[in-house]
């Protein structure tokens, strides 16, 4: 466990002469009024682009019972190893052109943070649009509860560490560490609650060759409800950091449309890694998950269960890239040597890799698994949307929740949303509706219909995958009400089987949708 130094180191000594009290005493004074590190700025009301830069030269405390405000544009400068410390509450209310930033004092060094204390206070310290940087812990919670929307943290052991009951709520914010420790640790979650979403964290470790111990994001006994959904996490290291550590974690997390990148360089043969690593966690459901992996020697796993860990993956992918010759790379992992373990995977694509350890406590819904190239459209710049003619678009569970257009669920952490660049007008489209099409996949033909709220020129066409026009069913003026239409049309030239685009352009404005034709 990370354990913050003294807030606080008396300049006095209690023993000697009175002449040296007074002496010790004056130079006190005079140091005090030369550089106001005793004193520093009020640690209660408001701090306004007015005070900026804030100066911190030594440790400082809100009190108990008083709550600090910082307004966009502040700077705060923290004396190197100094901390802040929040008995109270702090609220940091930046903007999105004006975040508030702390950073340290003197370039080049470190200051260790921002520390949350909760002391059975009913409080929640806010961080909007906060850039904090430079730090050892960016911002621990000590049974403190904490919101942090749009904002960044740096630092180089963890970026957010939440422990002993505390409850961080995450919102569309940056975490990353650069580090030279096995243990750096980017989000570390101890028996407190964390609810992450549209989050980035990021973890780099170098110069370690030894078993990595942390991980971009570690739980350990979690409380109940924690949520991981729409995040982005990356894990890069010579010795193979886990993306996601989770022990002793008994259905108490939810990881949901998450995308997992994690890349060993080195050529450490003799060190495993893994994307996923579980151990006495208890995991009913990962579902929708984009596991990408890289590494150029040794074991890696995209999961691995351990100690009685059970995990079961549903409509996710895992797939491996730029791998070395003398790499080992499996889906799924069981430890052969410890206490019973299991994976279960169901509607899952699996791509570079042999799919588990030959362990009869792996299992697999048959006719589910699909072991082809998910076609990511560019997983080097870790963009794993699917491309039009993904086999991982509509391949997920008929028994679990559809995507928004209806259709199944497609195959990993994001829904394919067409080859058409969304309308850039702001304002709500309401010219027309074009309905789901009926059968999708189809082998002969299928049918749609387009309402319209007035007459309107309307032109309906269907592209292959190069977006080249096949057919155009539609070019002219249309009244009012409801129209259908069925591709192929009776007679028409006869198509191959694959996958096609429907695009419906009317007064200005487009619909499409993705039709599969099997013969």
């Amino acid at each position: 466990m990370i354990v913050p130094p003294p807030a606080k180191i008396s300049l006095l000594t209690t023993k000697g002469s009175i002449r040296m009290r007074v002496l010790l005493l004056t130079l006190s004074v005079l140091l005090t009024v030369s550089f106001c590190s005793l004193a520093g700025p009020p640690m209660t009301g408001t701090w306004t682009l007015a005070d900026s830069p804030v100066e911190l030269l030594e440790s400082s405390t809100i009190p108990e019972g008083q709550t600090l405000t910082i307004l966009a544009g502040v700077e705060v400068l923290v004396m190197e190893n100094c901390r802040l410390d929040v008995r109270g509450q702090l609220i940091v209310l930046g903007s999105e052109n004006t975040p508030v930033v702390f950073t340290s004092y003197t370039p080049g060094t470190d200051w260790w943070g921002i520390v949350i204390h909760g002391l059975n206070q009913d409080l929640t310290s806010t961080f909007e649009y906060a850039h904090i940087f430079n730090t050892i812990v960016g911002l621990t919670a000590i049974d403190g509860d904490v919101l942090v929307r749009s904002s960044k943290i740096q630092s180089n052991r963890s970026a957010i560490f939440l422990q002993e009951g505390s409850f961080g709520e995450l919102r569309e914010s940056t975490f990353s560490v650069t580090s030279s420790t096995s243990d750096a640790k980017t989000a570390y979650v101890f028996r407190s609650k964390i609810d992450a979403e549209d989050c980035t964290f990021n973890l780099t470790i170098s110069n370690v060759t030894a078993s990595p111990a942390g991980g971009a994001i570690q739980i350990y006994s979690s409380r109940e409800g924690s949520r991981i959904v729409s995040c982005r996490i990356s894990a890069s290291s010579q010795s193979g950091a886990n993306a996601i550590r989770l022990l002793n974690c008994d259905n108490n997390v939810t990881l949901n449309r998450t995308a997992v990148h994690t890349v060993r360089t080195g050529g450490f043969e003799t060190v495993d890694c893994a994307a996923i690593y579980c151990s006495q966690s208890d995991l009913r459901t990962l579902d929708r998950m984009s596991i990408h992996m890289e590494t150029d020697a040794g074991s890696m796993f995209g999961i691995y269960v351990t100690d009685g860990a059970d995990v079961r993956l549903m409509n996710s992918i895992i797939a491996a890239t730029n791998v070395g010759a003398t790499s080992e790379r499996y889906a799924a992992f069981v430890d052969p040597n410890s206490t019973v373990s299991s994976i279960h995977f169901e509607y899952v694509c699996v791509d570079n890799m042999q799919l588990d350890n030959d362990t009869d406590y792996f299992t697999k819904l048959d006719g589910s698994i699909l072991e082809v190239d998910p076609l990511w459209t560019n997983p080097d710049l870790e963009n794993y949307h699917l491309l039009l003619e993904s086999p991982c678009i509509d391949a997920g569970s008929p028994t679990g929740e559809q995507d928004p257009d209806g259709s199944l669920p497609d195959l990993g952490a994001y829904v394919f949303e067409g080859l058409l660049v969304p309308d850039n007008n702001p304002e709500p489209v309401s010219s027309f509706e074009l309905s789901h099409a009926w059968p999708n996949p189809f082998n002969a033909a299928t049918h749609f219909s387009i309402h319209l709220q007035q007459r309107v020129q309307v032109q309906v066409r269907v592209l292959n995958v190069l977006g080249r026009t096949v057919t155009e069913l539609a070019d002219q003026q249309f009244d009012a009400g409801d129209h259908t239409f069925t591709w192929p049309a009776q007679g028409s030239q006869q198509m191959a089987s694959g996958i096609y685009l429907l695009q419906v352009i009317a007064d200005g404005n487009s619909h499409s949708q993705r039709l599969v034709l099997l013969k």
